[in-house]
């Protein structure tokens, strides 16, 4: 299954769309198959962590040192944060 996040901005009169293919990695960081209850609200916080993840691995991946742990230390705050998200909207 491919899982795609879509991302339209306006500013006036420009419309700009950015779309993002999540990677299987991403998704399994995210735990996206872990919904008991198949709440769609967790399935989308679960998506929009996965497209955080998408974006900064290769950042993490990179041979700059400073950067990898920059990305690295994002997606932990994000991994807390997407937890916190998802106990808020099954609370």
């Amino acid at each position: 299954m491919t899982t795609i996040v879509t991302i339209r901005t306006t500013e006036g009169d420009k419309t700009s769309e950015h779309t993002i293919m999540l990677t299987d990695e991403a998704l399994k960081r995210a735990r996206r198959a872990f919904n008991p209850s198949g709440n769609a609200e967790v399935d989308k916080l679960k998506c929009l962590a996965a497209a955080f993840y998408t974006l900064l691995q290769p950042v993490q991946e990179t041979r700059h040192p400073i950067a990898g742990r920059e990305a690295a230390t994002a997606m932990t705050d994000i991994q807390a944060g997407a937890m916190f998200a998802v106990s808020a909207v099954t609370a």
